[in-house]
């Protein structure tokens, strides 16, 4: 029986902290589980090493970059690039291409539509990005460009339908995998303990976190608030914590691939995003039996967190208030000894490695693109 081959791409690799690219690694380990041949084709200039340290020694990397993907590329490095990949594709004949988010997508398309491979559009963030980013001045560019696709996959099923009518058929919902980590034993402690982790970018918004908790924690002088990850606004959430007289309140650490160790002691975990496409920490924290707050509006959050069930959410992303206030229920529910962990793991039961495992693999059999 001939090997099935899979190539996924994407468009950087080497030591990045992200959900896709844990997401890619962990795929590409369970379609190699099931016999599935399995490459990446990335844009970084050297054989990455994933910051994620799952097994990847069955893994062949192609790069076909002749520069860092950081750095905006001329025409003739485009055409070069894509050159590359259709040579490699006119030597390996892959069965199919996974494009990891749009930025893969477009290098990746001409090549595999020349060497007739079906190619999968993996979205991996909210539709709310075209609306909500720079990306909505392109929006109508990128719909078009999807319409090429064979097969769009987004995380939930609800997106399907804040697409362009046109792309709906295109369009399945495969979610992420998610790690599950038990969480034992955890010691008692004063005041309610928070934690938020991800990029200190605009998206994710800890700066408004820090002052909502500023706020809260006058009432509170217990709680403490530790933020993880590393980013663009570390300097500004450093300078913000001091001007708040927030020193030992709230503390930053940086980026950890531990699950049991980021979630050890915490009680709460924040997730104050604009939008979300699948939240990784916040669907393994509930995994892990810790209830979330975050905002009713924001996509991804408002899909996972079910109101006063595994977590809290309200509000709008624009408003700090709401995020003062969900702090508060938050804090008076965990102080009044409320149990959120069994319907937390139980949120998370359609998550599981096998379950989304089985999802790719009857759209890969069943040839739906």
């Amino acid at each position: 029986m001939k090997e099935f081959k899979v190539v996924l791409f994407t468009r950087e690799l080497h030591n990045v902290l992200g959900g896709m690219e844990r997401q890619m690694l962990l795929l590409s380990k369970n379609l190699h589980l099931k016999g599935v041949s399995v490459t990446i084709v990335s844009l970084d200039l050297v054989p990455p090493t994933p910051f994620y340290d799952e097994e990847i020694g069955y893994i062949n990397f192609i790069s076909i970059a002749s520069n860092t993907s950081k750095v905006t590329a001329t025409n003739v490095e485009r055409i070069a690039r894509q050159f590359r990949l259709y040579l490699f594709l006119q030597r390996e004949k892959p069965d199919l291409g996974i494009a990891f988010m749009t930025g893969s997508y477009f290098y990746s398309r001409l090549p595999t539509l020349l060497r007739r491979i079906p190619l999968v559009l993996a979205e991996r963030n909210s539709p709310a990005i075209y609306k909500l980013t720079s990306a909505r001045k392109k929006r109508y560019l990128y719909f078009l460009a999807m319409f090429f696709a064979d097969l769009i996959t987004v995380q939930f099923p609800r997106y399907r339908e804040l697409y362009p009518r046109i792309l709906r058929r295109k369009i399945i919902s495969i979610p992420n995998y998610i790690s599950k980590v038990e969480i034992e034993n955890q010691p008692s402690h004063l005041g309610t303990r928070f934690i938020a982790a991800g990029r200190f970018s605009f998206q994710k918004q800890f700066l408004m976190l820090i002052k909502a908790f500023a706020v809260f924690a006058k009432q509170n002088k217990e709680s403490v608030l530790t933020i993880v990850g590393s980013g663009e606004e570390f300097d500004a959430m450093n300078k913000l914590i001091i001007d708040l007289n927030l020193s030992g309140r709230v503390v930053i650490k940086p980026p950890t691939n531990n699950l049991k160790e980021l979630f050890y002691e915490q009680d709460v975990l924040c997730v104050p995003s604009i939008w979300e496409g699948f939240p990784n920490i916040l669907a393994e924290a509930l995994a892990a039996g810790i209830p979330a707050l975050g905002f009713m509006d924001c996509d991804g959050v408002t899909d996972l967190i079910q109101d006063g069930v595994n977590g809290w959410k309200g509000g709008h992303h624009n408003d700090p208030d709401s995020l003062v206030d969900l702090f508060r229920r938050a804090d008076f529910d965990i102080a009044s000894g409320v149990k959120f962990k069994p319907a937390c793991q139980r949120s998370m039961s359609d998550y599981e490695d096998k379950k989304i495992t089985a999802l790719w693999l009857k759209t890969i059999s069943l040839g739906e693109f």
